[in-house]
This record gives structure tokens, sequence and C-alpha cells, in this order.
């Protein structure tokens, strides 16, 4: 469950037909603070939602989406996946393709944000990654390269729906997705704009080194063990990066911590969103955020919005203490960064959706 007026996400757990209950914290049903029920009214579906000890309910009728199945192919490898669509459609829509994070994400890994989306007025593309769910071919042994390929393979095919606004293509990276996104929008014009959440600065090989770092220091070890674990980490990023540049036949997790983003994101001339969290344990948001800064001015590319969260782990989950601890176990996160929805629907609704369109001018289904 995912609220957009107050950003609280929970995980919900099924007591009954057509009905759940959700606790005070992310994965913790219990103590349940609410009680949701799915009902038919009016023709669509409400969902009668009561809070826990006060007795208040609030009701929340469906926004009507289509998920629609497709496929498409990235040479011998097929990439199964959902196009999101708001039910009602007035124009050509503006289409949003969806770029995985790291190991193994399918198309069910980005959470509310086809869902949202779409609601929102916005065509969404999430497909499971190559190797994940119905796709074929390989995850582990592919690179960023090929990540980015699959992706601007399924936008060329999406592309061809009557539904699509080819002037209006974005994409939205998460995590590894961030470090995706500029290769893709370096090997297709038809990409106008990129959003990168908690991923997308410096190398992959940095964000390796900086993750291990917080987690040996999170373990509360002496300042030479700490420094022996980075040292550790740092040689495996080099030997990585050796085997990756000197053509020693390099593995998948070589080629993509050797990657550096600096060039791709120089080319690019759309504009870019980057969303991170300063608690974050896998990427430090405010190394990256200065890196975005940096670079976007040294480029010329100044239509740069750089947002950064305190407490906010990664994915910007929202911590307690900023503790490595509470992103591990999900103890005390009860929503995403203040203000998440909105940055990213605000920034989306002026950067894609008020773009020239080939079709007629949309009109965005949120209240101003």
């Amino acid at each position: 469950m995912a609220d957009v007026q107050s950003d609280q996400l929970r995980l919900l757990a099924p007591i009954g037909r057509n009905t759940y209950t959700a606790g005070r914290e992310l994965a913790r049903p219990t103590p349940t603070e609410w009680t949701l029920r799915f009902t038919a009214g009016k023709g669509l579906t409400e969902l009668v939602i009561e809070e826990s000890g006060t007795g208040q309910r609030f009701t929340a009728v469906r926004i009507p989406i289509e998920i629609v199945p497709v496929q498409f192919h990235n040479g011998g490898v097929q990439l199964e996946g959902s196009l999101y669509l708001p039910s009602v459609r007035h124009s050509r829509l503006p289409l949003v393709a969806l770029a995985h994070g790291s190991e193994d994400n399918d198309r069910y890994s980005f959470g509310p944000i086809p869902f949202v989306l779409a609601s929102q007025g916005y065509a969404v593309l999430a497909y499971d990654k190559r190797g994940t769910g119905a796709s074929t071919g390989d995850w582990a042994s592919a690179g960023l390269e090929e990540y980015a390929d699959d992706l601007v393979a399924g936008i060329v095919a999406i592309s061809r729906r009557t539904e699509i606004d080819t002037a209006r293509i974005a994409v939205l990276g998460v995590s590894e997705g961030g470090w995706v996104a500029p290769i893709a929008a370096s090997r297709s014009t038809a990409i106008k704009a990129v959003v990168a959440i908690t991923g997308g600065a410096r190398t992959k090989g940095d964000a390796y080194v900086y993750k291990m770092r917080r987690e040996a220091e999170a373990g509360g070890p002496s300042a030479a063990a700490v420094d022996s674990v980075v040292r550790a980490a740092e040689e495996t990023v080099a030997s990585s990066v050796r085997r990756a540049t000197t053509g020693q036949s390099p593995s998948g997790f070589d080629r993509r911590i050797a990657y550096d983003p600096t060039q791709d994101w120089r080319r690019f001339r759309g504009p870019v969103l980057y969303m991170g969290g300063e608690a974050d344990v896998l990427e430090s948001g405010m190394d990256a955020a200065l890196w975005f800064r940096r670079l976007f001015a040294e480029s010329g590319n100044v239509d740069a919005t750089i947002r950064l969260w305190p407490r906010a782990h990664h994915s910007l989950l929202l911590g307690v203490t900023g503790d490595p601890s509470e992103f591990r176990s999900l103890r005390g996160i009860t929503q995403l960064a203040p203000g998440y929805w909105d940055v990213l629907l605000h920034w989306l609704d002026v950067h894609v959706r008020s773009a020239h369109s080939k079709g007629k001018a949309a009109t965005s289904p949120r209240s101003p």
C-alpha cells in the first residue's frame, strides 16, 4: 500500500477474502494499524481503510488501469513484461520505461511506481530483466550495456503502439537502473528525459567500496579492521577494471563494476532528475549529488534537478536513525522520504507530460 499524499508505505497481510491488515512498520503486519477491505461500490472497486483504536474510516475509489502483457526481443533474448495504461485516455500518452535495480529483479520489483504513474496518466513499461520471470537470457553474465540495449528494444517496440506519444518518452532507473539509464539514453534519441533514484553517479565500483565501508563501520570494529575491508573492496574493483579493460574475459560483475557513466551523462542533453538519500548504505547520496552537480555544470546541461533527503535509505525508504541496520531489517521504516511522490510527479508533469506532444494536448488527472 502506497499513500501518495502521505508517502506512507506498507506491506499488506491477508486475513480473509478481500480483507488485509497493515502494521505500524513497513514489513510487520502486527500490531495492526489499519484494516483494509475491498468492496464493490458505484460500479468500481472501493477500498475502505479503518484505523485501529480510533475506528476512523477512509474510503478510496479505484482509478481504472489496464495492464497489458507485452513481449519484445533484443537479438536472441526474448523479454516479457507489462504495459500499464490509464483506462481513460483522450490523447496519446507519455511513456515512462523502467530500468531495473541489480541482481534478479523482474517486472514486479518496482513496487507501486507503475501503478502510481499509470493512475496519473502515463503509460509505464515494466518487464522481467533477462533471465528472470518469463524473460530468456542470463542477467548474471550481462553487463550494463546489454541491460540498456534490452531497455531500448522495449522502448522501440512499445513506441509502435498507437497509445504512445513518441515525443514524450522518459526512462526511470532505480538503483543500478540509474547507471543503465544514461547508456540507454546515449543509444536512443527517443529518450527525452531521465530519472535516477539512488543510483547512477560516479562508478559502480565507487558505490561498491562505499557499501563495504558502511557495512564494516556498522559492525563496530576497529578503524584498522574497517581500513582492511575497504582495501579489499578497492582491490576487488581494481581487478574487475583490469579484466574489463584489457580483454581478460571479464565477468558480468566485472563489466558492471567497471562502468563509468561520465561520458554518457555528458552526451545526454535532456532534463535529468536525481533523487538520493543521505543515509543510503549502498550509494553515497551526498557524494552522488555533488558529482551530478559538478558534471552537469561542466557539461552545460543545466536542466538538472538534484534532491537529497536526510535519513533516507536506498530506494528512499525513510529511516529513524539512518543506521544501516534499519535498512537491512526494515525495522522502524514506515514510509518513503517525505515529498517523494510530489517531487517525482511534479517533475514528470513539467519535463515529460508538458513536453511537445504529437497528439492533442494531454490534461493531467492530478489536482493543481
